[in-house]
This record gives structure tokens, sequence and C-alpha cells, in this order.
């Protein structure tokens, strides 16, 4: 009798671990082997804060914001913490630190949390095994949505677009001067270079005040003599202009110069031209002194030492 149930009891124990083994494999089939969060790497943190986190196997992260104190948590479900992770001191304008652990373990959950100085913008950028997130300021934070591994889906925050900015036009200038002849195209070039590129061509002296750099220039003139490009591209220009030539070439310029108009000085001839240069007539010897001797009376001609002829 005793031996019958010794047997029974017996059957029903190997029944329960048979059971029990079977729920095991039915539960690890269930659930595959979780994912490792291998590398925490911070890339920048200066007016924005960007970081990459690594898995062992792609994973679908999913985010939230809690305030007091204000955190960004970012949990990878089915993923563990790999031994090598260690907090992270930032201390940057945005991010004080980041920390990560081990949040649920059945079933498993990582965690990386992101300590932040006030409410921010953030997005969500995961590609593969890599997950970036990236921190640009701002004074509310948006939560990312559960972001898929294939394809990548970027998670764009709700901060409002800058306004597109104008490309500026490049400035052109061209100069050309040939015989004597001048021709200037300008494309919204400024002052100070049309001029320079004008002295470079004609090997005249460009001297200007530091406020007349950035006038605008817009031309089309020549070919035409140098003096009556230049005047024309200088008229109605706030300042005193001068232009030097030369004195036996009177269409050649050898000097532009621009100075600031004062009360004192007013406004300054726009052409100047020196005089030729005429030879100087030698000074009339002054009278001698009454009883003074002069040189003639001091070194007489030679007398004429020839005899005179017979008479």
């Amino acid at each position: 009798m005793h031996s019958v149930i010794r047997a029974s009891i017996l059957r029903c124990l190997v029944a329960a671990g048979c059971l029990g083994l079977c729920s095991v494999a039915m539960g690890q089939s269930r659930n595959p082997a979780a994912a490792t969060i291998e590398r925490v790497d911070v890339l920048s943190h200066g007016a924005s804060f960007e970081m990459e986190i690594q898995s062992s196997r792609p994973v679908s992260p999913t985010s939230q914001t809690i305030a007091g104190p204000d955190r960004l948590i970012i949990d990878f479900p089915n993923a563990v913490p790999g031994p090598r992770l260690r907090a992270i001191a930032v201390n940057a304008v945005h991010v004080k630190s980041v920390r990560m652990g081990l949040f649920a373990a059945n079933p498993p959950v990582a965690r990386v949390v992101v300590d932040l100085n006030s409410p921010q913008t953030f997005q969500v950028f995961p590609s593969g095994r890599s997950v970036i997130v990236k921190i640009t300021g701002g004074e509310k934070m948006t939560a990312a949505a559960p972001a898929v591994a294939t394809p990548p889906v970027v998670i764009a925050s709700t901060a409002p677009l800058p306004p597109p900015v104008a490309a500026k036009p490049v400035p052109t200038v061209l100069v050309e001067f040939s015989n004597g002849l001048l021709r200037v195209q300008t494309q919204r070039a400024t002052l100070g270079e049309v001029l320079r590129a004008i002295g470079r061509q004609t090997g005249a002296s460009v001297s200007l005040p530091g406020a007349a750099e950035q006038e605008p220039v817009i031309a089309d003139l020549g070919p035409a003599p140098a003096r009556e490009v230049i005047s024309s591209i200088l008229k109605g220009v706030p300042y005193n202009v001068m232009l030097v030539g030369s004195g036996r070439d009177l269409t050649r310029v050898t000097s532009i110069v621009l100075t600031a108009r004062t009360a004192e000085t007013g406004s300054m001839p726009a052409n100047y031209t020196p005089a030729p240069v005429e030879p100087t007539p030698p000074e009339p010897a002054a009278d001698p002194a009454p009883g003074v001797p002069t040189w003639q009376d001091q070194n007489p001609p030679p007398q004429d030492t020839v005899p005179p002829p017979p008479q």
C-alpha cells in the first residue's frame, strides 16, 4: 500500500517538473535575448547638446519629459545596460549630467536620463544600432514619438524655424584701361573696391576716409578718358574730391583724394591739374655802385699787339 502511494507521488513530481521545464522553455521562446546598451557618448555640448547611444542590436526607444527637476528620459524596452556604462558629468549650457541604468528587470528596460538645467526642446534620430539625441535649447520640451528602427524617422522639434536669409549678391568690379581710355562696370560693389581697382589699372594712388569705403556703387561707364569716368563715379558723393593730374597730359589722373567735408573746408574743387613748369628767366645783374670797379675794369681785355699798318 505504501509503495503504491510513493509511486503515485513520484509520478506527480515528475509530471510537475516536466510542466515547469516546458513553461520556462515557452517563456524563453516568447522573450528573445535582451539587447545591450553598450556606449553613451557626448558628441558636443556647446550652444547645442548632442549625444549618441549605441546598442548591440536595433532597438525602438521611447522618450518622456519630467519636471521638478527637469529631465529627459529615454527608455529602451527589452534592453539592459552594459557593464562599462558610467554616469557622465556634462555641466554645459543646457545639460547637467547623463545617467543610465536598469529601470525594470522583467521584462528588462534600460533607461538613459539627461538631467537638464531648464526645459529644453530636443530631437531623437534612431538609425540602426545608434540613436542620436540632440538638445537645441528653448523654453518648452517636445516629447518624441515612438521611433522605428528601419527606416530612420526624424522627430522634429516644434520650435519656430528662423526666417530664410536671402543670399547676398557677390560684388563684381570690371575695370579696363587702354590707350588712355577707361571702362568701369560694377554690380553693387563698394566705392573703396572700385577706386582701388581703378588705381591698379591706371597707376593712380587712392586716398579716402573710412566712411567712404562702404558706399555702394553701380555703374557702366566708358570707354572714355579716365578723368571723365572717375568724375562721373564720384559725382554727388558727400566728400571733398580732388583728382590730381599731370601737367603734360591733361587726361591723365595720378592721384584720387577724398576727404570729409567740414564747416571750415566746405567743398573742394573736383579736379586739379598742376600748371606746366616754365623755365625761370635769369635775373638781370644789378648796377654796380658808383666808384666801385667792375670785373671788366679789373680785367681789361688784352690789347692788340699787332703793329698798325704802315702809313
